[in-house]
Protein backbone atom coordinates (compact mmCIF):
# COMPACT_ATOMS: atom_id res chain seq x y z
CA UNK A 1 0.00 0.00 0.00
CA UNK A 2 1.40 3.38 -0.96
CA UNK A 3 1.21 6.34 1.37
CA UNK A 4 -0.67 9.46 0.40
CA UNK A 5 1.24 12.27 -1.22
CA UNK A 6 2.35 15.03 1.12
CA UNK A 7 0.08 17.63 -0.50
CA UNK A 8 -3.07 15.59 0.10
CA UNK A 9 -1.96 14.62 3.59
CA UNK A 10 -1.38 18.30 4.44
CA UNK A 11 -4.89 19.20 3.25
CA UNK A 12 -6.46 16.40 5.28
CA UNK A 13 -4.55 17.30 8.44
CA UNK A 14 -5.32 20.98 8.00
CA UNK A 15 -9.06 20.26 7.77
CA UNK A 16 -8.92 17.89 10.73
CA UNK A 17 -7.17 20.38 13.02
CA UNK A 18 -9.38 23.23 11.82
CA UNK A 19 -12.46 21.23 12.76
CA UNK A 20 -10.96 20.13 16.09
CA UNK A 21 -10.05 23.72 17.01
CA UNK A 22 -13.45 25.05 15.94
CA UNK A 23 -15.33 22.46 17.99
CA UNK A 24 -13.21 23.02 21.10
CA UNK A 25 -13.64 26.80 20.94
CA UNK A 26 -17.37 26.57 20.37
CA UNK A 27 -17.75 24.08 23.23
CA UNK A 28 -15.82 26.39 25.54
CA UNK A 29 -18.01 29.36 24.60
CA UNK A 30 -21.14 27.28 25.18
CA UNK A 31 -19.81 26.28 28.60
CA UNK A 32 -19.36 29.93 29.58
CA UNK A 33 -22.80 30.72 28.25
CA UNK A 34 -24.34 27.90 30.30
CA UNK A 35 -22.47 29.02 33.39
CA UNK A 36 -23.84 32.53 32.95
CA UNK A 37 -27.35 31.10 32.59
CA UNK A 38 -26.73 29.28 35.86
CA UNK A 39 -25.65 32.56 37.48
CA UNK A 40 -28.85 34.32 36.35
CA UNK A 41 -31.02 31.45 37.56
CA UNK A 42 -29.22 31.33 40.91
CA UNK A 43 -29.69 35.04 41.46
CA UNK A 44 -33.38 34.84 40.55
CA UNK A 45 -34.08 31.88 42.82
CA UNK A 46 -31.85 32.63 45.81
CA UNK A 47 -31.07 36.35 45.97
CA UNK A 48 -34.04 38.27 44.61
CA UNK A 49 -36.73 36.01 46.09
CA UNK A 50 -35.27 35.66 49.57
CA UNK A 51 -34.39 38.61 51.78
CA UNK A 52 -33.06 36.83 54.84
CA UNK A 53 -29.65 37.86 56.16
CA UNK A 54 -29.07 34.42 57.64
CA UNK A 55 -29.78 32.78 54.29
CA UNK A 56 -27.41 35.21 52.58
CA UNK A 57 -24.61 34.25 54.96
CA UNK A 58 -25.27 30.58 54.29
CA UNK A 59 -24.90 31.22 50.55
CA UNK A 60 -21.79 33.39 50.91
CA UNK A 61 -19.59 30.64 49.46
CA UNK A 62 -21.69 30.56 46.27
CA UNK A 63 -21.73 34.34 45.98
CA UNK A 64 -17.95 34.36 46.15
CA UNK A 65 -17.70 31.74 43.40
CA UNK A 66 -20.10 33.69 41.20
CA UNK A 67 -18.06 36.82 41.88
CA UNK A 68 -14.91 35.04 40.68
CA UNK A 69 -16.74 34.06 37.50
CA UNK A 70 -17.92 37.63 36.86
CA UNK A 71 -14.44 38.98 37.59
CA UNK A 72 -13.00 36.49 35.11
CA UNK A 73 -15.50 37.67 32.50
CA UNK A 74 -14.66 41.32 33.16
CA UNK A 75 -10.92 40.66 32.80
CA UNK A 76 -11.26 38.51 29.68
CA UNK A 77 -12.02 40.95 26.86
CA UNK A 78 -12.98 38.47 24.08
CA UNK A 79 -15.23 36.48 26.39
CA UNK A 80 -16.85 39.63 27.76
CA UNK A 81 -17.62 40.87 24.24
CA UNK A 82 -19.11 37.51 23.32
CA UNK A 83 -21.33 37.43 26.42
CA UNK A 84 -22.21 41.11 26.06
CA UNK A 85 -23.85 40.36 22.73
CA UNK A 86 -25.98 37.65 24.33
CA UNK A 87 -26.55 39.24 27.76
CA UNK A 88 -26.45 43.05 27.54
CA UNK A 89 -27.16 43.25 31.29
CA UNK A 90 -23.44 42.74 32.05
CA UNK A 91 -22.35 46.02 30.49
CA UNK A 92 -21.90 47.74 33.87
CA UNK A 93 -19.69 44.96 35.18
CA UNK A 94 -17.21 45.62 32.39
CA UNK A 95 -16.65 49.25 33.43
CA UNK A 96 -14.01 49.39 36.16
CA UNK A 97 -14.48 53.14 36.71
CA UNK A 98 -18.12 52.57 37.67
CA UNK A 99 -17.20 49.64 39.88
CA UNK A 100 -14.47 51.54 41.75
CA UNK A 101 -16.45 54.77 42.13
CA UNK A 102 -19.71 53.33 43.45
CA UNK A 103 -18.74 50.08 45.13
CA UNK A 104 -15.58 50.85 47.09
CA UNK A 105 -17.34 50.01 50.38
CA UNK A 106 -18.09 46.43 49.25
CA UNK A 107 -15.64 43.65 50.10
CA UNK A 108 -13.43 42.66 47.14
CA UNK A 109 -14.80 39.11 47.12
CA UNK A 110 -18.34 40.37 46.46
CA UNK A 111 -17.92 43.48 44.30
CA UNK A 112 -18.87 42.08 40.92
CA UNK A 113 -21.80 40.00 42.11
CA UNK A 114 -23.08 42.97 44.10
CA UNK A 115 -22.96 45.18 41.04
CA UNK A 116 -24.75 42.52 39.02
CA UNK A 117 -27.45 42.15 41.69
CA UNK A 118 -28.01 45.89 42.02
CA UNK A 119 -28.10 46.63 38.29
CA UNK A 120 -30.32 43.70 37.33
CA UNK A 121 -32.59 43.65 40.36
CA UNK A 122 -35.61 45.73 41.23
CA UNK A 123 -34.67 49.41 40.78
CA UNK A 124 -36.51 50.38 43.97
CA UNK A 125 -34.46 47.88 45.98
CA UNK A 126 -30.97 48.81 44.74
CA UNK A 127 -29.83 50.40 48.02
CA UNK A 128 -31.20 47.48 50.01
CA UNK A 129 -29.49 44.95 47.72
CA UNK A 130 -26.18 46.74 48.11
CA UNK A 131 -26.62 46.87 51.86
CA UNK A 132 -27.25 43.12 51.92
CA UNK A 133 -23.81 42.52 50.43
CA UNK A 134 -22.20 44.86 52.95
CA UNK A 135 -23.92 42.97 55.79
CA UNK A 136 -22.88 39.54 54.48
CA UNK A 137 -19.24 40.07 55.46
CA UNK A 138 -19.95 41.62 58.88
Amino acid sequence: MTPLPDEILDIILKEYWYDFFKRSVINELHNYRNEFKHLRLFMMNHFYKCRSGIYDKQLLYYYKNLNKFLKFIANNKPLSLFLLNIYPDIRHILKNQYLNACYNDIHEDLKYICLYAVVNGNPYMSYYNKQRFIDMIK
